[in-house]
């Protein structure tokens, strides 16, 4: 199959490499579309979070093609896009598993070695004893190919159905709605909280508009008018340009002293005198 292949910094080539096959708990995927995470620009750009030989592409939806003996509710035809990795339940007790990282669970059999050489100098996103079970794109090869394969694939657990109203570019997209989805989830916001939002890229306005149904208030900070502008089209109730006022102080005017942890002092004002500074 061909695939584009990352030999270092501004160094992709279009190869010819063995397609993936697959054992009974899993299921192959033709591509049909895979996003550009900034990530990946990192390691064009830079030749680092990845290593020679690799694919790399996490953001991807495609076609079932073929499906493992053991694998059940997923059928060959289907529209789909593969998310995470392995999902094994931790202990749900100890601190990795109380920060919702249950994949640094003890209890858990599929993590990284710690041994070989990639995990001694820290990098355990490249460890080889391990690569199966890691996310695609990130240790495993990924959607930068005509077809990746999902390990111990289940319907809605790490393979979910794309409707057909559905583009696959569009579905492509999921990958990083799920992450902002998933990182709001963590900090679990309350409805009568105010959030902040600094930066706002792809991921920073994901993260604004699912938080827009989550709070009572959204201020979002960035020294981009144009990002700023489109925020504001988007739903956020305060905009902060950071190139021309200091963020953290404009926050602490807009919601008082509260919870900082910055030490500096500010009051409450009328925050619908501030939508624009």
């Amino acid at each position: 199959m061909k695939a584009a292949v990352f030999y270092g910094a501004k160094d992709f080539r279009v190869e010819e490499i063995e397609k993936p096959s697959i054992e009974p708990t899993d299921v192959l995927i033709r591509v049909k579309a895979c996003g550009i995470c900034g990530s990946d620009l990192h390691a064009y750009k830079e030749g680092i979070f990845s290593r020679p030989g690799f694919v790399m592409g996490h953001e991807m939806a495609g076609e079932v093609v073929e499906v493992g003996s053991g694998v059940e509710g997923v059928s060959v035809g289907d529209r789909v896009v593969p998310l995470g990795g392995i999902r094994e339940k931790g202990c749900g007790e100890c601190f990795w598993c109380q920060r919702a990282q249950s994949q640094w669970c003890s209890s858990v059999s599929h993590k990284p070695c710690g041994d070989c050489a990639e995990c001694q100098v820290g990098r355990f996103w490249l460890c080889e004893k391990n690569q199966r079970y890691m996310l695609a794109g990130y240790s495993r090869n990924g959607g930068y190919a005509e077809y990746m394969f999902v390990p111990d694939a289940g319907l809605n657990r790490n393979v979910y159905r794309v409707p057909d109203s559905v583009g696959f570019e569009e579905a492509a997209f999921l990958e990083p709605l799920w992450g902002a989805y998933k990182w709001v989830d963590m900090a679990e916001p309350q409805p009568h909280d105010t959030a902040v939002v600094t930066g706002l890229g792809t991921i920073g306005l994901l993260v604004m508009q699912v938080l827009k149904g989550r709070v009572s208030r959204i201020i979002v900070s960035d020294v981009s008018e144009k990002r700023l502008r489109l925020a504001e089209e988007l739903g956020a109730d305060v905009i902060i340009n950071a190139a021309e006022v200091d963020p953290l102080a404009k926050v602490i005017e807009l919601t008082g002293n509260g919870r900082s942890f910055s030490g500096r002092g500010g009051g409450c004002s009328d925050y619908g005198r501030s939508r624009r500074n």
